[in-house]
């Protein structure tokens, strides 16, 4: 049988590893939230860049040669730039699902420390249980050794 001074030091080890994981968890959290925004922010450039692409489309107008060059080099750098943009949404997507796993495992972590403590909050109340009638059964024979001395 364990002392209950192991079970208090396990205890008291699950839930400063409890808490150290919980804080681990939460900038996991913030760092998540982070990415989501950066995510969102290139998501709407991405679009905004798609509907400038729209609106820019030479309708079969005439035009002179520099303006033509001018349309055709804005268009090269939106299409470039579009590119570039699903290139960091692509590494976005992609840190965004490493994080959200790591957060799950994490959380998977925080679970199994939980468990654990119960499980030695359980044998701590079963050790001071066996102590307390251990106690009763010691008192109970010296009353009745007494008793039996005085009879």
């Amino acid at each position: 049988m364990r002392s209950p001074a192991s079970v208090d030091a396990g205890l008291r080890l699950c839930e400063m590893r409890i808490v150290a994981n919980e804080r681990r968890r939460w900038r996991l959290e913030r760092q998540s939230r982070e990415l989501h925004a950066r995510h969102a922010q290139l998501a709407s450039e991405r679009d905004l860049l798609a509907q400038m692409e729209r609106v820019t489309v030479l309708d079969g107008n005439t035009v002179d040669r520099s303006a033509l060059f001018g349309w055709l080099r804005r268009r090269a750098m939106a299409v470039h730039r579009t590119q570039a943009l699903r290139v960091e949404i692509g590494e976005s997507e992609e840190k965004l699902r490493a994080c959200a796993a790591e957060t799950r495992a994490m959380q998977a972590r925080i679970d199994m420390l939980g468990r654990k403590h119960d499980r030695y909050s359980d044998r701590k109340l079963s050790i001071l249980r066996w102590q307390h009638i251990a106690r009763m059964n010691r008192d109970e024979a010296d009353i009745e050794e007494r008793v039996a001395w005085n009879r």
